[in-house]
C-alpha cells in the first residue's frame, strides 16, 4: 500500500514557518550562516521555499557577495519563480538581460537591471558595458517601458555613469511627464551651466515641485560656474519652499558661497546648523582652504576632532592649501604624519594630495616617501610624482619614474606624456621623445579640441569674462604681500622702486637687455622698457631682497606663466645678488642660481 501523500501546508502553516526563517536570514552575517539555514530547510523538508523566503534568501546571498554562479544555481533550484524572485536576481547580476530570464519583464525588471549594470560600470566596464546599456535601453523601448519614469531614471543614471550625457538626455526627453525623481537624476548627472539651465526649466515648467534633493543636486553646478547671483536666487527659492534648513541644502549652500569667495555667508550658514555633520565641516574647511584662510581651516579641523568626529579622506584633501603653499611646510609635515598614523596611507586620493603638496613646496624627498608608501598607485599618483619631478627641474628622475611605470605595465595618459615630454626637452632625450610622439599618434592624443575651444571662447565673450590679471605673491615673516604690474599700493612702494632702479643698473652692467616683446606692440620702445621693468615678479623680488638678510633664499609665486623678460631678468638678479630665487609660476618651479635657471630656459 503506497504511503499517504503529504498534505501541502496551509497558509497559516506557511506563515508560521516563514517568520522565524526570514528573521534568521536577516540576522545572517556570513555566507556560511546562509548555507546552514539552507541545509536546515532541505533536511526539514521545507525546500523548495515559498517565493517570499526565496527572494529574501537570494538578496541576502547577493548582499554578502556570494559568487554569481552560486546565485544562479540557487535561482534555478526554485521550480516556479515569481516576478519578485526574478527581479531580485536581476538586481544582483548585472550581466543578465531581462528577456533571457523570462518573456514578460516589468518596470522593476528593467530598473533593477539598469541599476545593477550601473554599479558594474562604475567599477570599470568599458565598451562592453556601453553596449549592454544600449541593448537594455532597446529592450525597454520595445517592451513599452521607455516612458516609465522609474525605468527612465535608472537608464539615465546608467548613461551618466558611462559619461554618455547625450543618451541620458534622450532617455529624459522620451518621458512626456517627468516626475521629481527623474528631474533630480538629470540635474545630478549634468554639470555647470547645463544643470543650471535644466533647473531653471524645471522651475519654469511648474508641473513638478523641487525637493531637497533637487536643490542639493543643482547647488554644486552653480558653484562650478561660480555664479554667486544665481546661488543667492537658489538660496531664496529654498527659503520660499521651506527647504533652506534641510541639512543637505545647507551643506550645498556652504560649499557654494565658499567657492564663490563669500566665506562670511558660508560661516553664517554653518553656525545655523544645530549639529553640523562631517560633510558640513568638510565643505567649510575646503572653503577656507580655497580662499587662502589656512589658519581657519586648521582651527575648524581641530574643532571637529575635539567633538569626536573622525575625519575622512575628503577632510584631509580639503585641508591642503590651494593657494600660496610657501610657508606651510609645517602643515604639510603634520598632515603627512597624521595620514601615516591614522591609516590613510592606502587611500590614494589622500596620499596623492600629500605628494602634490610636498612637490609644490619643493620638498621632493617627502613627496617621494608619500608616493612610495602607497600600496596601490593610481594614474593620478604616478602623474603627481612625475609632474612634480618635472616641475622642480629633476628631469632625470621624472624620466626614470616614467620608465619604471612602463615596466609595471601602467599605460600613460595625456597628463603623464605632457610631463615627461617637458622633462625630455630639458634633457635632450630625443629617442624617448620620439617614442612618446608615436604613442600620441597611436592613442589619438593629438590636440584636436579646436571646436570646443571656440565654444568656450564665445561663452567667455557672451558672459563678458575678462582675463585673470597677473600678480605675484611673496611671504615675508609669514605675512603675504601681493604685487601687480606697476603696483604702487604697497606701503614701501617708494623704497621698492628706488631699489629696483639700482638693481636694474647692475643687471645692465652684467649684460642684461630688456625683452620688450613682452610689452604691448603699439607703444614706443622706451615705454616698452619701462613697462617690462615694473612687472609684478620684479617688484616682488625687489621687496624680498630689501626685506631679508643677504644670502637668504627668495621665494615667490606667480599666478600666470612667467614672461620671457622676467625670466631673463631673474637670472641676472640671482647672479648680481648671489641669491637663490625660487619662482613658482603656472607651469612649473624655476630655481635661479648664479644666472642659470633649472628649467634650462624651457617652460
Amino acid at each position: 500500500m503506497p504511503p499517504p501523500r503529504r498534505r501541502p501546508p496551509s497558509a497559516a502553516d506557511a506563515a508560521a514557518i516563514r517568520r522565524p526563517y526570514l528573521r534568521l536570514v536577516a540576522l545572517s552575517s556570513t555566507l556560511r550562516h546562509l548555507d546552514q539555514i539552507l541545509a536546515v530547510s532541505l533536511a526539514s523538508g521545507h525546500y523548495p521555499l515559498d517565493p517570499a523566503s526565496a527572494t529574501s534568501l537570494l538578496l541576502r546571498y547577493a548582499s554578502l557577495r556570494a559568487p554569481h554562479g552560486h546565485l544562479l544555481r540557487l535561482f534555478r533550484g526554485f521550480p516556479r519563480p515569481d516576478r519578485f524572485l526574478r527581479n531580485a536576481l536581476l538586481r544582483s547580476l548585472p550581466s543578465l538581460r531581462p528577456r533571457l530570464l523570462f518573456p514578460c519583464p516589468d518596470s522593476f525588471s528593467f530598473a533593477f537591471a539598469a541599476t545593477s549594470l550601473a554599479a558594474s560600470c562604475s567599477r570599470g566596464g568599458g565598451a562592453a558595458s556601453s553596449s549592454a546599456a544600449r541593448a537594455l535601453h532597446a529592450l525597454a523601448v520595445a517592451a513599452g517601458y521607455a516612458a516609465d519614469t522609474f525605468v527612465a531614471s535608472a537608464l539615465a543614471k546608467l548613461y551618466f555613469v558611462l559619461s554618455r550625457v547625450d543618451h541620458a538626455r534622450k532617455v529624459f526627453d522620451m518621458v512626456p511627464s517627468p516626475d521629481t525623481v527623474l528631474w533630480n537624476t538629470l540635474l545630478a548627472g549634468l554639470s555647470g551651466s547645463e544643470a543650471v539651465e535644466s533647473f531653471a526649466r524645471m522651475v519654469g515648467d511648474g508641473s513638478v515641485r523641487p525637493d531637497a534633493t533637487t536643490l542639493a543636486s543643482v547647488l554644486p553646478a552653480v558653484a562650478e560656474v561660480a555664479d554667486v547671483t544665481m546661488g543667492r536666487c537658489v538660496h531664496s527659492f529654498a527659503e520660499k519652499c521651506g527647504l533652506a534648513d534641510h541639512e543637505h541644502v545647507l551643506t550645498g549652500l556652504i560649499s557654494l558661497y565658499s567657492k564663490c569667495g563669500d566665506v562670511e555667508s558660508a560661516r553664517c550658514l554653518f553656525d545655523m546648523m544645530e549639529k553640523p555633520d562631517l560633510v558640513a565641516y568638510n565643505a567649510l574647511i575646503s572653503g577656507y582652504s580655497v580662499n587662502g584662510m589656512v589658519g581657519s581651516s586648521v582651527d575648524l579641523f581641530t574643532e571637529l576632532m575635539t567633538l569626536g568626529l573622525w575625519p575622512n579622506s575628503s577632510t584631509l584633501v580639503a585641508l591642503i592649501p590651494v593657494h600660496s603653499p610657501f610657508g606651510h611646510d609645517l602643515l604639510a609635515q603634520c598632515l603627512h604624519g597624521f595620514v601615516l598614523k591614522s591609516g590613510f596611507t592606502a587611500n590614494s586620493p589622500v596620499s596623492t594630495a600629500i605628494t602634490t603638496l610636498h612637490c609644490r613646496l619643493n620638498d621632493m624627498e617627502s613627496a617621494r616617501k608619500a608616493f612610495d608608501a602607497m600600496p596601490e598607485k593610481t594614474m593620478e599618483s604616478w602623474n603627481a610624482m612625475i609632474s612634480g619631478y618635472a616641475q622642480n627641474g629633476l628631469t632625470e628622475m621624472a624620466v626614470a619614474l616614467f620608465e619604471q611605470m612602463l615596466k609595471l605595465n601602467v599605460r600613460p595618459n595625456p597628463i603623464t606624456i605632457s610631463s615627461t615630454l617637458s622633462a625630455c626637452a630639458q634633457l635632450g632625450a630625443l629617442s624617448l621623445g620620439k617614442w612618446l610622439h608615436r604613442i600620441i599618434a597611436e592613442e589619438d592624443l593629438e590636440p584636436n579640441q579646436y571646436s570646443e575651444a571656440a565654444v568656450v571662447r564665445q561663452e567667455a565673450k557672451s558672459r563678458k569674462l575678462v582675463k585673470t590679471p597677473g600678480y605675484t605673491l611673496i611671504e615675508i615673516s609669514n605675512k603675504p604681500h601681493v604685487f601687480m604690474a606697476g603696483d604702487r599700493a604697497h606701503p614701501q612702494s617708494e623704497a621698492i622702486y628706488s631699489y629696483l632702479e639700482k638693481l636694474t643698473a647692475k643687471m645692465i652692467e652684467a649684460g642684461y637687455r630688456p625683452e620688450t616683446e613682452a610689452a604691448l606692440y603699439d607703444v614706443e620702445e622706451e615705454e616698452k622698457e619701462h613697462m617690462v621693468k615694473v612687472h609684478s615678479e620684479k617688484l616682488a623680488i625687489a621687496f624680498g631682497l630689501l626685506s631679508t638678510e643677504p644670502g637668504t633664499e627668495i621665494r615667490i609665486i606667480k599666478n600666470l606663466r612667467v614672461c620671457l623678460d622676467c625670466h631673463n631678468a631673474t637670472k641676472f638678479i640671482s647672479k648680481v645678488t648671489q641669491r637663490l630665487i625660487v619662482v613658482r609660476d603656472a607651469s612649473r618651479f624655476h630655481h635661479f642660481r648664479d644666472g642659470v635657471c633649472s628649467c634650462g630656459d624651457y617652460w
